[in-house]
């Protein structure tokens, strides 16, 4: 007994080393600590330890890669199925970190601008954000003033041809201020993160564009803490703009799922704030008895800025949603201002220096803007940027129109329809004619680029009111070069840095164009047989592609920086290579 004791004592138990972990280098945290200013250990870092979760934790080396090449597999394939079936029902949108695989890109940028000089320092600086911390040239939760003051003006110069609608110069100052990030004081965490975004992608210095998808994760999470707390009453409207700079900056890269998850994020917080019933003339309706009061209203604003940055607000968001529906080009998408019951008194929009010069009445209520406008001709502000939102009412109101005709439509109905489109025909060449001309805004440089797009859109809505019709093309042809000839004015300063919505009205231009040359041989062919009309067929013919080869060319100059206007501009060249063209 004793010796089988002393052999169970001399044969220790064996137990599997304790593994050793060792102190990470800069940048080898989990992604979701590394914001947080914490360092821990592989593979769990301790906050997930003490928090579980499903999914596992996201490193900056060559598991993330992996896993945003898996996704971006993914969403490339969703977008197939998307593209290969337009007119399905849309797939919903469930996403929790829309562009966080490959939304930053490097798509052969026009040469870099000055900014380079100041990021283009040692290599210890300017390091890869995959190689090593994004911590290192970006700051920890901002970055350094110096970065942050060029990345304002890199953005806000051309700030409202993608949907910012703040007081630039008060949003500039406030942003400024040597205080932490989310304190009252300066602009909601999320808009700067947006702002700094747009910043890093207009600079096209080199150093900066790859941290562009370090933003847009910065960016999103801020947008979720900002939602999901109760964020400071004052940076409330700033998540809506946010909202708005992240659905431009997608769909401008051509991510079409992600742009519309942010537009719907926006549209959701400005019906939920209420910005569409500012100043209006009808009572406020109490809460039903017994139903839950869950709904969050805006306090009053501070003072008129305030008030027109809200009003703006709404607009804008009405206007970036029209746009993003006009892109996709499917039927099944829902608007704002197709809301049935959904009643719009918010004013039109001043510029936002005339709210600081009180330029709207304080006594001023309204009603049924949007209805007054389109059904009895009630005018609006003069501002461009309200004239920019009217035109692109009137457009959203001439694709409706447009969608309901259909070739076997009974007499009752098509005529029912024809002085529908007669009505809405006159009120847009009504409107057209009040517009100013562009060349009375060539030295004012982001003022000419917004009545360029006004221009252009009044011109699509005409394409859209004509194209069905039995003389579609004389007044669409017509339009279509109006909407090339505005984009391809070289009188306007900067005018290739402009919003989404440029490519697809260049796009629509252009399948007039392609359009009309097929229907012009076509007759040419039928009539080469009976009579002698070869010569004046070939110079209409030949007319019709130096306008083609105009639009192609300045969609190209357009495409430059944008993989959207890209993408468009090979879908135009497609139909050009198969008609020969």
């Amino acid at each position: 007994m004793s010796s089988s004791s002393s052999a169970a004592i001399k044969t220790p138990r064996k137990r599997p080393p304790k593994p050793r972990t060792e102190p990470l280098g800069r940048g080898k945290a989990c992604l979701n600590c590394s914001f947080s200013l914490n360092v821990f250990q592989r593979p769990v870092c301790g906050a997930c330890t003490r928090v579980p979760k499903d999914d596992e934790c996201e490193y900056t080396d060559v598991h993330s890669r992996t896993k945003d090449l898996q996704a971006t597999i993914s969403r490339l394939k969703a977008r197939v199925e998307e593209l290969e079936n337009p007119r399905g029902p849309s797939s919903p949108l469930l996403l929790t970190q829309a562009g966080s695989s490959g939304s930053s890109r490097n798509y052969g940028r026009s040469p870099p601008s000055p900014v380079s000089s100041i990021v283009s320092g040692p290599s210890s600086l300017v390091s890869s954000p995959d190689a090593d911390s994004d911590h290192s040239l970006l700051g920890i939760q901002e970055p350094p003033f110096d970065m942050m003051q060029m990345l304002l003006d890199q953005f806000l110069p051309h700030a409202s041809q993608f949907g910012f609608f703040m007081h630039i110069g008060h949003f500039r100052a406030s942003a400024l201020l040597q205080l932490p990030l989310g304190h009252p004081a300066r602009p909601s965490p999320a808009v700067l993160c947006a702002v700094y975004l747009w910043g890093i992608h207009l600079s096209r210095a080199e150093p900066l564009v790859s941290y562009e998808r370090v933003f847009i994760r910065r960016a999103q999470q801020h947008i979720a803490t900002e939602l999901s707390e109760s964020s400071h009453p004052v940076h409330r409207i700033h998540t809506v703009q946010a909202h708005i700079l992240l659905s431009t900056y997608f769909l401008r890269n051509k991510q079409f799922l992600e742009a519309e998850f942010h537009v719907n994020g926006a549209v959701t917080l400005s019906l939920g704030y209420h910005v569409h019933k500012i100043r209006s003339s009808r009572p406020s309706s109490p809460p039903l008895l017994g139903a839950p009061t869950s709904e969050v209203f805006l306090e009053p604003p501070r003072d008129d800025v305030e008030e027109g940055e809200r009003i703006r607000a709404f607009w804008t968001v009405v206007f970036q949603q029209n746009n993003l529906i006009m892109t996709l080009t499917t039927a099944n998408n829902f608007g704002i201002l197709e809301s049935p019951g959904l009643n719009i008194d918010t004013p039109w929009p001043l510029e936002i220096n005339e709210y600081e010069l009180g330029m709207l009445p304080t006594n001023f209520l309204g009603k049924d803007t949007v209805h007054n406008f389109v059904t009895r001709g009630v005018p609006g502000p003069s501002s461009v940027f309200s004239l920019q939102v009217q035109a692109s009412v009137l457009l959203q109101r001439a694709t409706q129109l447009a969608r309901k005709w259909s070739p076997g439509m009974q007499p009752q109905a098509l005529a029912a329809h024809t002085s529908a489109s007669a009505y809405l025909t006159a009120r847009v060449q009504q409107f057209s004619g009040a517009l100013p001309h562009l060349s009375e805004y060539y030295g004012r440089g982001d003022a000419a680029r917004t009545l360029a797009v006004t221009h252009a859109l009044v011109g699509a809505a005409l394409i859209q009111l004509h194209k069905n019709g039995p003389d579609a093309g004389v007044p669409c042809v017509s339009a279509a070069r109006t909407i090339l000839a505005v984009f391809g004015d070289a009188n306007v300063p900067d005018f290739v840095c402009a919003g989404p919505v440029v490519g697809t009205l260049l796009l629509l231009a252009c399948q007039v164009i392609i359009r009309e040359i097929e229907k012009t041989r076509h007759l040419c062919a039928t009539l080469r047989s009976t009579l002698n009309f070869d010569v004046a067929q070939n110079n209409e013919e030949a007319t019709l592609l130096i306008d083609l080869q105009n639009g192609l060319t300045t969609m190209t100059v357009y495409a430059i920086d944008s993989p959207l206007v890209r993408y468009q501009l090979s879908k135009a060249q497609q139909k050009c290579d198969a008609l020969g063209l």
